[in-house]
């Protein structure tokens, strides 16, 4: 009997075919906790973040929260904060923040469920807000489970610098 037969149960009972589909939130729901503490915590310790800029982003995270910040004004705090790292270094450091952390957080029941899903062919969906700097993870993590289909958070820079 599968582990977590008692979760996928009701799936293999749905008609099969992408007409026939699962949405899932990754922070939350496909890991235990939220991926942007996680990035900010070890932003910090590598010095990608001042003490300072962390306390500017948490303000800003809160203020977003009560309505007083957009969302286009959250994004731009965080470039804000990244101004002295490297596109190809972040990028680096996303990876390795997936392979460290991220990767162990996974809900086995949240594996189960899309594998589930994916061997009826039905259409998955995960949803992020994270930036397609932050989503290199997601989109490590996804191709290794055969999602094929990724759609992320567009964000406009200069070469090479936030």
């Amino acid at each position: 009997m599968d582990t977590y037969e008692h979760v996928t149960r009701h799936i293999g009972e749905m008609p099969a075919g992408p007409d026939s589909g699962a949405i899932f939130d990754f922070d939350g729901t496909i890991i235990d906790g939220f991926s942007a503490f996680i990035f900010l915590r070890e932003q910090l310790k590598k010095g990608h973040i001042t003490p300072l800029g962390l306390a500017e982003v948490v303000a800003t995270i809160a203020n977003y929260k009560l309505g007083m910040v957009s969302f286009s004004g959250l994004m731009d705090v965080g470039a804000k904060v990244l101004s002295r790292v490297s596109e190809d270094d972040y990028q680096q450091f996303s990876e390795e923040v997936y392979e460290d952390y991220i990767k162990a957080i996974v809900y086995p029941e949240a594996r189960a469920l899309i594998s589930a899903h994916l061997k009826k062919g039905h259409t998955v969906a995960i949803v992020s807000s994270a930036t397609p700097y932050q989503s290199r993870w997601l989109v490590i993590w996804v191709s290794s489970i055969f999602i094929v289909q990724i759609m992320k958070l567009k964000m406009v820079n200069l070469p090479g610098v936030f």
